[in-house]
């Protein structure tokens, strides 16, 4: 794998409704190369990741912020994926 994200999923434990919450999650790039990679949107609407597109420098890594916005019912349980030009992986988000 080109990418490494820590942590390994974004868990956000019981949210209170009608608040958004925010988590960052770092995305190192493993390789010796630049690397450049796009996320995949999670597919529920109250789910959102916010970054800045950009290649990666060997050795270097960008910050990914993983936005909730909770609704008063109800579990969240989806994913964020993360597409290199070598391969791609899934980011678990759970609260």
């Amino acid at each position: 794998r080109i990418f490494e994200c820590d942590p390994g999923e974004a868990y956000f434990g019981e949210l209170l409704g009608r608040r958004v919450y925010r988590l960052r999650l770092s995305l190192l790039n493993k390789s010796p190369f630049l690397a450049k990679f796009r996320i995949r949107q999670p597919k529920k609407s109250n789910v959102s990741v916010l970054y800045s597109p950009a290649p990666v420098a060997a050795g270097m890594s960008v910050t990914l912020e993983v936005e909730v916005r909770a609704s008063p019912v109800g579990d969240i349980e989806d994913a964020l994926k993360v597409v290199s030009e070598e391969d791609e992986f899934a980011v678990p988000i759970f609260a």
